[in-house]
């Protein structure tokens, strides 16, 4: 059959070592054509001819050389043209120029490298240079400025997502046709169909486990995380720190070894921090710069970030609730977190202890190891400093706090529509409505007796002190002492065996305590140092301490009292201990005995033991004494 292929005018022949398809672009090279060109006109006549005669035809070298030459192509190619050609790559896609973008980046066939002459960074996709320039290295920069705030940025797309999102301009809504939901992005619209009402789902299986992933990223972060697979390291050059992610050790370097952080200052105040999210929060937070309200359609709840509007209505009013499910227990909950830290917790599954290299506490969340290397060891602490007296703190959420209690700044009062209570924060409001009004209550009730509890966390309490469910024991390593809460560990540690101790130091008197709330107490009632009087409306009184006025207002006033009743007598008390003692003394309900270790005596009351001990057995005990639980 007569051949109807043009020669090429230059063909070189391979060299010895030379793949097939890096022939193909040195045929393209030398011909001075683009790969792209050149490999269509091969694949077209390989479909009539065949590989070998196409490529005997085009470049006129014998058949035998042409047959013995290393192909790197898949077989038969050319039929299967949504696929990458190389041997052994699994990419595909629909669109035949972004198969030859990715033979172009991944197995560079064809294209043209363009450098940067400030740096190492390379493409081969021009327009990618003016935009690396642009971004980096600020050279030709145009700026694109929003007409309705202070908004600008660099990439035109940018701005159009700015007006879009943050002032509604030029939205194209996407609904939901199963629920209300509707975003201004098709690619969200897409994710909400998927991750609520299992539309367009195609599920990415780890071959490892029985993990199943929505989209493939997760999946390809699950290998990494859990099986170590396709994993690479980002090790600091200054300390052991090392993370799965580059933009983790970039932000680690920035914020712990101060080498190339750049800082971002507030406009209102002298606030600055190396984190440009952080300065958006402190804008919305503090200034109100940038804020925009997202409304909860079922109560009067508002937030300024739309993630918290959604965990809103997610807890709230279970709107577009999506159930973690413990395959161990009954244990359910909205965020995956929340079960990530439960079946850490609970069932030291998917557990990795952080261990501080300073002394011998270790965590389960790196956060809890964070915050213990600050408190403990100050390392790493960013001090936060207040601008109107001498206070500083470690967390910005502290200095909040500080802002909000002692010079009412940044206060949003909270006030209570059925009486004149007013709050600083919104959740002690919530927890006002539902101890004092019974107002949005959900009761929590025991499975085990007749206890319930407003608040879920009073209930696990309960089920973990008085039923032994759900214990995770902390145990001493230097003494028979265990607890079932860590940080009565953390204290028991401090206070008898004076490890992790960090003594908070009184300025103008000798006083010392190992808590820096028993200073704050101290500098409060001896030296009148950041005082608030909290008065009572009713009578003279006032104290530093709003406990005690909480309490004054219940015993000499009967407001804000919520009475405790017996149920196997008339006795009722205005706080829940009381009752519990009396529990405890006159019906023997969940008595915890003291026993002595010297004789038969054994007391309901913990001081009772510590007279008898040192009166009797003439032993002056400092020490947690041993609780035997009675059934």
């Amino acid at each position: 059959m007569q051949s109807k292929i043009k020669p090429l005018p230059i063909h070189p022949p391979p060299e010895s070592e030379e793949n097939l398809s890096s022939w193909v672009e040195t045929l393209a090279k030398a011909n001075k054509t683009k790969f792209a060109v050149l490999f269509k006109y091969i694949k077209k006549a390989a479909r009539e001819y065949g590989l070998v005669q196409a490529l005997v035809n085009l470049t006129e070298h014998p058949t035998d050389l042409i047959s013995n030459f290393h192909n790197n192509f898949k077989s038969k190619f050319w039929e299967n043209s949504n696929q990458c050609p190389i041997q052994n790559c699994d990419y595909r896609s629909d669109k035949n120029h972004e198969i030859i973008l990715h033979m172009s980046l991944k197995h560079d066939l064809g294209g043209k490298w363009y450098s940067c002459s400030h740096c190492n960074y390379k493409t081969k996709i021009k327009r990618n240079l003016p935009k690396h320039l642009s971004f980096k290295h600020d050279i030709d920069v145009k700026w694109h400025n929003c007409l309705h705030c202070d908004y600008k940025c660099k990439e035109k797309s940018y701005l159009k997502k700015h007006l879009s999102f943050r002032h509604n301009i030029g939205v194209k809504w996407h609904e939901c046709p199963h629920c209300d939901y509707r975003g201004k992005d098709k690619i969200n619209l897409e994710k909400h169909l998927a991750n609520i009402h299992d539309v367009g789902v195609k599920w990415h299986e780890c071959p490892h486990c029985d993990y199943k992933a929505k989209q493939d990223p997760n999946l390809v972060r699950h290998l990494a995380h859990k099986h170590n697979i396709g994993l690479k390291w980002y090790e600091c050059p200054h300390c052991d720190y090392k993370t799965k992610h580059q933009s983790y050790l970039t932000h680690h370097m920035a914020f712990i070894h101060d080498i190339n952080p750049k800082w971002y200052n507030c406009s209102q105040c002298d606030f600055k921090t190396k984190d440009r999210g952080s300065l958006r929060n402190h804008l919305a937070n503090i200034h109100d710069v940038g804020v925009k309200w997202h409304e909860c359609p079922h109560c009067d709840y508002k937030a300024k970030l739309k993630e918290t509007l959604k965990s809103h209505l997610a807890h709230k009013h279970e709107i577009n609730v999506k159930w973690h499910k413990c395959p161990r227990c009954d244990y359910k909950a909205k965020a995956s977190g929340e079960l990530v830290k439960h079946l850490a917790n609970i069932h030291d599954i998917g557990v990795k202890w952080h261990e501080c290299p300073h002394c011998d506490y270790k965590a389960k969340q790196k956060t809890n190891l964070t915050a213990h290397l600050a408190d403990i060891h100050d390392i790493g602490v960013s001090l936060h400093e207040c601008p109107h007296c001498d206070y500083k703190g470690k967390h910005a959420r502290l200095l909040r706090h500080h802002l909000a209690n002692i010079h009412d700044i940044g206060v949003e009062w909270h006030e209570c529509p059925h009486c004149d209570y007013k709050a600083k924060l919104r959740n002690t409001l919530i927890k006002h409505l539902a101890n004092i009004h019974d107002i949005g209550v959900k009761w929590h009730e025991c499975p085990h007796c007749d206890y319930k509890a407003k608040q879920k966390i009073n209930l696990t309490t309960h089920l973990s002190s008085i039923h032994d469910i759900g214990v995770n024991w902390h145990e001493c390593p230097h003494c028979d002492y265990k607890a079932k809460q860590a940080r009565l560990l953390k204290f028991h540690l401090a206070n008898i065996h004076d490890i992790g101790v960090k003594w908070y130091k009184c300025p103008h008197c000798d006083f010392k305590t190992k808590t820096k709330g028993t200073l704050t107490y101290h500098l409060a009632n001896i030296h009148d140092i950041e005082v608030k009087w909290h008065e009572c409306p009713h009578c003279d009184f006032k104290t530093k301490i709003k406990g005690t006025l909480k309490r004054h207002l219940a015993n000499k006033h009967d407001i804000g009292v919520k009475w405790h009743h017996c149920p196997h007598c008339d006795y009722k008390a205005k706080q829940a201990n009381p009752l519990k003692r009396h529990l405890a003394n006159i019906h023997d309900i969940n008595v915890r005995w003291y026993e002595c270790p010297h004789c038969d005596f054994k007391t309901k009351i913990k001081f009772n033991l510590k007279n008898h001990l040192t009166n009797i057995h003439d032993i002056d005990i400092k020490k947690r004494t041993k609780k035997v639980k009675e059934f």
